[in-house]
């Protein structure tokens, strides 16, 4: 990965341990390398790393790090993690000639951006909740630039739109989208993703609604995005109801599901929250109900205030979320009219992707610092 040009930089992106951390990487990624940069992705080995990966035209590396317990054992493995990360990084460092280091958070974010600092080598770290996380929290001190996706109490952040990777930011026509994922082209769809990991209540509650109320999903199909761990129950529970429906573990391409969409119920995670108002998709979000910082409802409050999506709390009981967000969810499935409103309003929004903002600023600071060796 040598480069021989000043244009040509060699990039490394550090993020990963959950989808979220590991999509923008992706977005920013493309951009990089659209722009005639070499690109090196760096992440944890989790199994939801190597899956997002796959398919993508990137090299790509472990970083050892682990993430931050507060037992004995876990900060003690934490600190182990960071130590050998740090080791790791400024190998890959040196060994592939890096100009620059972006992180997009996650626990290897911090080994990452502390051995950027220490070898003098400009980064950028990406933001995506408010409050920031642990892991962002401490590793700010490292970045050469801060940037954000929301409003947070980092008031030098510069504050971006979502970075998007390609297999979430491409329109496709809803019929081409439809017979891709096995759907029918006719009938109207609603989309249930916890993101890439699934998400158990909702599931259940979708699974509930259903069963218990066929009659009510007339006209319409399910694309369920169960998760790894939920596939097999669910299929099997829904193999007895009446509803057309397509279960699958996990999707790599979220445009066709978001292009496909006609409502959707998620969770709040920051990627998800771009991802449906990129596509102008009217949701029901359900946070994840054990995050105390409740960032996944902070990240839905902007386009809940401009009428896009309902937030509805996740009680972790399902009587209590069908008689709240399935109430909800029933009545929007029935009302053409309430769902063109929120359509209309996510369409004001204008959302672009923030993966070429966030390629352009770390250019910039990369070529500054450049400059200012030259001249000394």
């Amino acid at each position: 990965m040598n480069s021989n040009s000043h244009s040509t930089l060699n990039i490394l992106i550090a993020g990963g341990g959950s989808g979220g951390h590991l999509a923008p990487a992706i977005g920013i990624a493309e951009q990089l390398t659209h722009r005639h940069h070499r690109v090196l992705l760096g992440h944890s080995g989790r199994d939801i790393d190597y899956q997002m990966i796959r398919g993508t035209p990137f090299d790509e590396v472990v970083l050892p790090a682990k993430p931050l317990l507060f037992s004995p054992r876990g900060v003690f493995n934490f600190g182990r993690g960071f130590r050998d990360a740090v080791k790791k990084t400024k190998s890959i460092i040196k060994e592939h000639s890096i100009d620059g280091v972006v992180s997009t958070g996650g626990f290897v974010a911090a080994p990452a951006l502390f051995a950027a600092k220490q070898l003098r080598i400009p980064s950028l770290l990406l933001n995506l909740d408010s409050p920031p996380g642990k892991a962002n929290a401490l590793a700010r001190r490292w970045a050469t630039t801060l940037v954000s996706t929301v409003p947070c109490s980092w008031n030098d952040a510069v504050i971006v739109q979502p970075p998007l990777r390609n297999a979430s930011a491409e329109r496709v026509a809803k019929t081409e989208a439809a017979l891709a994922l096995g759907l029918s082209p006719e009938l109207k769809t609603l989309l249930v993703t916890g993101a890439s990991q699934g998400a158990s209540t909702i599931n259940e509650l979708i699974t509930k609604l259903a069963g218990d109320c066929p009659q009510q999903f007339e006209g319409w199909q399910v694309l369920l995005l169960a998760g790894s761990q939920h596939e097999e129950v669910i299929k099997k529970e829904w193999s007895a109801i009446p509803v057309k429906s397509v279960i699958i573990n996990f999707l790599q391409s979220m445009s066709l599901a978001w292009s496909v969409a006609d409502v959707a119920v998620t969770r709040g995670g920051a990627n998800t929250i771009a991802e449906l108002a990129f596509h102008n998709v009217p949701a029901i979000v359900m946070p994840y109900p054990y995050h105390r910082d409740e960032h996944q409802r902070f990240n839905a409050v902007p386009i809940e205030h401009v009428g896009g999506v309902y937030i509805e709390t996740d009680y972790k009981s399902l009587d209590e979320n069908v008689a709240c967000a399935g109430k909800r969810l029933l009545h929007l499935m029935q009302s053409d009219q309430d769902r063109k409103t929120m359509k209309e309003s996510l369409i004001q929004l204008e959302s672009i992707n923030g993966s070429v903002t966030c390629a352009e600023l770390l250019e910039k600071i990369v070529h500054a610092m450049q400059s200012q060796a030259a001249k000394r």
